[in-house]
C-alpha cells in the first residue's frame, strides 16, 4: 500500500510540473488592458463632450477604432443593468451587467469606427460601471516585446499552485484513507451512509482541521484568481486585487483565514441548532458531506479555470458559469441533506425543514448577498 501511495504522489508531483509547463508555454503571449473611462463622452446640444468624473448619467457613449485594438475585446461590467447600442443600432436588447463584445466583429459589420453607447434606467458613473479594451500583446510593436514584464498574477498562479499540491500531497502521505473519503463524491447524494472513516467521525481531530486549512487555501486561491481577472467594481473585489506577488500572497492568506473561520462559524452553527432540534448524532453526517460539497465545486471549478487560462478565453464568460455551478450544486446538497436526515431520522418534514433553513438556507441565501 506504501508503494503504490509513493507512485501515486510521484505521478501527481509529475503532472504538477507538467500543468506548470503548459501554464508558462500558453501565458508567453500576453495581454494587456487599456481602461476606457477617460474617453467617456455624453451628447449635449447635438455635440459629444467629455464627462466630469463627478457626473452620473443614464447614457455614456465612447468611441473606438479598429486599427488601434486590432482582435482586442470590449469588457462592460456593472452592477446595475445596462443596454449597449452600436452606431444607434441594437447590440444587445436584453439588459445585461456583464458583456464582451468582439472589436474585429463589430468592425466588420459597423467599419473601422465606430461608436458604443451604454444606457441604463440607473445612474451610470465611474464607480458602479467599467469600460475596458483588452488586446494581445502580439499586436504591440515589436521592440516592446524584448524585455518579458513581471507578471505578479502569473507568479502568484505557478507558485501557488506548487505549494497547494505539495501541502495535498503531505496530506495524503500521511492519512489517504480519509483523503479518498473526503474526495468521495457519492456519499453527497447517498441516502444511507456506509461505515466512515474512524478519523473523521472526530471532526475537531488535528488531521482533520488540516484538511479544512488546505480546503481554505483551494477556495481563496481559485476566488483570487477569478477576482484579479473579473472586472466587476465590486469594493469587496477591488480590496482583494493585487498587483505584486508578495501582495498576492498576503490578500491569499488574508482570504484563506476568512474561509477557514466561515468553515468553524458554520461548524459551530450546526452543532448549536443541531442540539436545539435533537439531532446531535446527525453532526458528522451534516458537517463531513457539506466539506465533500465544497471539495466538489472546488475540483469543477479548478477545471474550468484551467480550461480557461490554457486556451487564452476570457474569464468574464464563465464567472456567471461558475456561480451558477457552485450555487445549483449547493441547491442540490440541501436537498440531498433533507432526504438523508428524512432516512436516517424519524423527524417530520416541518421539524426538519427548520432545521435546515437555520444552519444552511438562511445562511446560504446570505452569503449569496454579500457576494453579490
Amino acid at each position: 500500500m506504501l508503494i503504490f501511495a509513493q507512485l501515486y504522489l510521484m505521478g501527481r508531483l509529475i503532472l504538477l510540473f507538467l500543468l506548470c509547463a503548459i501554464q508558462i508555454i500558453c501565458e508567453a503571449q500576453q495581454y494587456s488592458t487599456k481602461n476606457l473611462q477617460s474617453n467617456w463622452l455624453k451628447y449635449t446640444g447635438g455635440n459629444y463632450e467629455p464627462i466630469n468624473e463627478s457626473e452620473n448619467l443614464n447614457t455614456i457613449h465612447f468611441s473606438i477604432a479598429h486599427n488601434d485594438f486590432l482582435h482586442g475585446n470590449i469588457a462592460v461590467v456593472s452592477s446595475v443593468d445596462f443596454i449597449v447600442f452600436v452606431n444607434n443600432t441594437v447590440g444587445a436588447s436584453i439588459p445585461k451587467r456583464t458583456l464582451l463584445l468582439s472589436i474585429d466583429s463589430l468592425a466588420q459589420k459597423h467599419g473601422d469606427h465606430f461608436l458604443i453607447t451604454i444606457n441604463s434606467r440607473y445612474k451610470l458613473n465611474r464607480e458602479n460601471i467599467s469600460t475596458t479594451v483588452t488586446v494581445a500583446s502580439n499586436s504591440a510593436k515589436a521592440e516592446e516585446l524584448v524585455y518579458r514584464k513581471n507578471d505578479g498574477f502569473q507568479d502568484f498562479c505557478i507558485s501557488g499552485c506548487i505549494i497547494l499540491v505539495l501541502i495535498l500531497g503531505g496530506l495524503f502521505r500521511s492519512n489517504p484513507r480519509l483523503m479518498l473519503d473526503y474526495l468521495n463524491f457519492v456519499k453527497i447524494v447517498s441516502l444511507r451512509e456506509r461505515e466512515e472513516n474512524l478519523l473523521s467521525n472526530r471532526i475537531t481531530s488535528s488531521i482533520n482541521i488540516l484538511f479544512y486549512l488546505t480546503i481554505s487555501l483551494w477556495a481563496g486561491f481559485f476566488l483570487l484568481i477569478i477576482i484579479q481577472k473579473d472586472l466587476a467594481v465590486n469594493t469587496l473585489y477591488t480590496f482583494f486585487r493585487f498587483t505584486t506577488l508578495g501582495e498576492a500572497f498576503v490578500k491569499w492568506f488574508l482570504l484563506s483565514l476568512i474561509i477557514a473561520s466561515s468553515f468553524f462559524i458554520k461548524l459551530f452553527i450546526i452543532y448549536i441548532f443541531s442540539s436545539w432540534f435533537n439531532l446531535r448524532r446527525s453532526i458528522q453526517l451534516h458537517f463531513f458531506n457539506l466539506i465533500r460539497t465544497v471539495l466538489l465545486i472546488l475540483v469543477l471549478v479548478g477545471i474550468i479555470l484551467l480550461g480557461v487560462y490554457i486556451f487564452h478565453l476570457s474569464i468574464l464568460y464563465y464567472t456567471h458559469s461558475l456561480f451558477v455551478i457552485s450555487v445549483t450544486i449547493i441547491w442540490v446538497w440541501i436537498f440531498s441533506a433533507y432526504l438523508k436526515l428524512m432516512a436516517n431520522t424519524h423527524f417530520h418534514f416541518f421539524h426538519l425543514f427548520s432545521y435546515l433553513c437555520a444552519t444552511e438556507i438562511i445562511p446560504f441565501i446570505i452569503l449569496i448577498k454579500i457576494i453579490s
